[in-house]
């Protein structure tokens, strides 16, 4: 049988074929609009010119997982409240606002003819507990020491170090986590990712003519007691504030 990669292709082929029907034969009554086309039409126009398309498709998969079937008349308060109770915490606020994107879209090219408005869960409290001083110390410190399984070999190895590297640049910077984990400390500026320059003390968020994204990325100086780290660090062999067998690290999740 078809692979999933194979039915979602061909589901896309079909949907994308219907919407241009539907655009021939100018039925723009949101009663008349399958949810599966808006979210199909959004994805395979918009979604490419994203900073990070895979993000945004994986959050529509499971928009569609739900939406599909339905009509854009049926997005209502009450759907939208049944959709936010499959989700946890604030990621159906996320894929909702996914949702009302790509209905604005569809409407903004001319294909529905009423406003269809999506309501969206309340966002979460704001955080009042942080971290002190000597907690931070002491969590970077903890997770510097620790101590991996023994491998095959016998050998014991500090499998940790990058996360309390990440840790200490996070705690400075204030900067989301994949800029973190892909800033270069090279002396020279890349094309692109985001950059730390040794010699002035200043961070780029991007690199060089890099596409502004609506998450405005920052031009800011690093603070003195971090660029005594980061100066270290790379007299030391390292080429990114945070690495992984002298490769930037992808994602700090897993860690």
């Amino acid at each position: 049988g078809a692979t999933a990669d194979e039915k979602e292709k061909a589901l896309n082929v079909y949907l994308t074929e219907k919407h241009t029907d539907v655009r021939q034969a100018g039925l723009k009554d949101p009663t008349n609009i399958k949810i599966d086309e808006v979210l199909t039409l959004y994805t395979i126009e918009r979604v490419p010119a994203y900073a990070d398309p895979d993000k945004t498709k994986s959050r529509i998969r499971f928009l569609k997982a739900f939406w599909s079937g339905k009509m854009l008349s049926d997005v209502t308060g009450k759907t939208c409240r049944e959709y936010a109770r499959t989700r946890p915490g604030q990621a159906a606020r996320r894929e909702l606002e996914d949702l009302r994107a790509a209905i604005t879209y569809h409407r903004r090219e001319g294909l529905h003819d009423r406003i269809v408005s999506v309501v969206l869960p309340e966002k979460s409290p704001r955080r009042e507990r942080w971290l002190t001083r000597k907690e931070a110390a002491h969590l970077s410190l903890t997770t510097w020491r620790h101590r991996s399984a023994p491998a095959g070999n016998g050998a014991v190895t500090r499998s940790r170090q990058h996360v309390a590297r990440f840790m200490v640049v996070a705690r400075y910077m204030g900067s989301r986590a994949s800029v973190i984990a892909a800033a270069s400390i090279e002396p020279k500026r890349p094309a692109t990712g985001p950059w730390i320059d040794l010699e002035t003390g200043m961070f780029y968020g991007a690199g060089v003519g890099e596409r502004e994204t609506t998450k405005r990325k920052q031009k800011t100086p690093v603070p003195f007691e971090l660029l005594g780290h980061l100066r270290r660090w790379r007299k030391n062999g390292q080429r990114y504030a945070v690495e992984w067998h002298g490769k930037p690290v992808q994602s700090i999740k897993k860690g």
